[in-house]
């Protein structure tokens, strides 16, 4: 899994904006105001850029968790989840366990049914994906009676409730990723943003990031215009490039969109390309194509609020299992870490962006044995 963003910062106001079309960009503030934008955009900027750290806990009682079967219930069949299963498998082999991935089509009913499957099954425990648990909340209280520790993952922010039922959370501290990437956007447009955000309404974690990031935006740029447009998690890939070449079309003075959802990259930048469009595009949770495409400055990518290594999720999600069916509960709360990637800090190669990722599935292992 990967991450990106970025343009030389002493071109950014003369070459950007005239790409974009058009000298004031989605803001009328005045010189003063402008100036002061862009040197807090600089410095909120940096707060999400530093390399990230994973999370090694001490040694396991790997006999007490040996064959037990995890179920990972994802919210779509995307390359983002379906990189967090395969290395949620590899961390379970590792450990003498064993998991089975089932993929909804980013409806409630479909994550519910999978839920109550993993019940029927017998699982040992269930990892929610991107699966908000009050959205199922019967089936979630199920599997608690049932006697299956139930986790959630990429549901919500930092410091948020647990759901009844659920044994541990992986969040995400979505106000410092969001306002660190408003500086971002605000940087490279010189405080002359207009942005569009592509968010499904049917997630709950979009929905609060999507809230989330326009009040950071309007925050630091009241004067820039942003808009949000929904996303059909489920079927994007047939309908977001020509939807990308219909929103271009209808606002020439555009500068950034920011695609929540780091799958939807590939339609978005088709879209763009089609347009021959010069807006800049930000993405999330650093997928390896995307991160690629920020090395070679391919299309119109410049930034990724990433995720380390997809994979290396999984690792840490099993872990976090296998913790809670010990019943060591410091494993009850865990944040997943992210950094901001751009063109100018992302490196050329994976162990550059993440340094201490480059052999992470050994040191979950060794961390394991103590």
């Amino acid at each position: 899994m990967k991450k990106s963003l970025l343009v030389v910062a002493a071109l950014v106001p003369a070459l950007f904006l005239t790409a974009c079309g058009g000298s004031n960009g989605g803001s009328d503030a005045s010189a003063s105001d402008t100036t002061a934008c862009v040197a807090k955009a600089t410095e909120q900027k940096k707060t999400k850029t530093d390399p990230v750290q994973p999370h090694l806990r001490g040694a396991l009682d790997l006999s007490k968790v040996k064959g037990k079967n995890i179920w990972i219930v994802n919210a779509a069949r995307v390359p983002f989840l379906q990189q967090i299963s395969d290395g949620a498998a590899a961390a379970a082999k590792a450990a003498g366990m064993t998991t089975k991935a089932v993929y909804g089509d980013g409806t409630t009913a479909s994550a519910q049914s999978a839920v109550e499957q993993a019940i029927a099954q017998k699982a040992d425990g269930i990892i929610l994906v991107v699966v908000d648990p009050a959205t199922i909340e019967r089936a979630v209280k199920n599997a608690h009676d049932a006697g299956i520790v139930v986790t959630d993952a990429i549901n919500r922010n930092v410091g948020a409730a647990l759901p009844a039922g659920i044994s541990g959370t992986a969040s995400v501290d979505l106000t410092g990723d969001l306002k660190a990437l408003t500086g971002w956007i605000m940087k490279d447009s010189g405080c002359k943003a207009d942005t569009l955000m592509y968010s499904p309404s049917s997630l709950p974690i979009t929905v609060e990031s999507a809230k989330l990031f326009e009040k950071e935006y309007k925050a630091l740029c009241p004067a820039c215009k942003f808009e949000v447009k929904d996303l059909d998690y489920g079927k994007f890939a047939s309908t977001l490039t020509s939807e990308v070449q219909t929103d271009v079309r209808r606002n020439p003075s555009l500068t950034h969109i920011f695609s929540i959802v780091g799958s939807t990259v590939p339609y978005v930048q088709a879209g763009l390309r089609s347009s021959g469009s010069h807006v800049h595009l930000a993405t999330s949770d650093g997928l390896a194509d995307n991160i690629e495409a920020l090395r070679k400055k391919a299309g119109n990518l410049y930034s990724d609020f990433a995720f380390p290594p997809t994979p290396s999720l999984g690792w840490q999600l099993i872990d976090q299992q296998a913790r809670l069916l010990q019943g060591d509960s410091s494993a009850k709360d865990i944040v997943l870490p992210q950094r901001l990637l751009d063109r100018d800090n992302v490196g050329q190669t994976e162990v550059e962006a993440w340094p201490a990722y480059a052999d992470f599935e050994s040191a979950y292992q060794k961390a394991w044995r103590g």
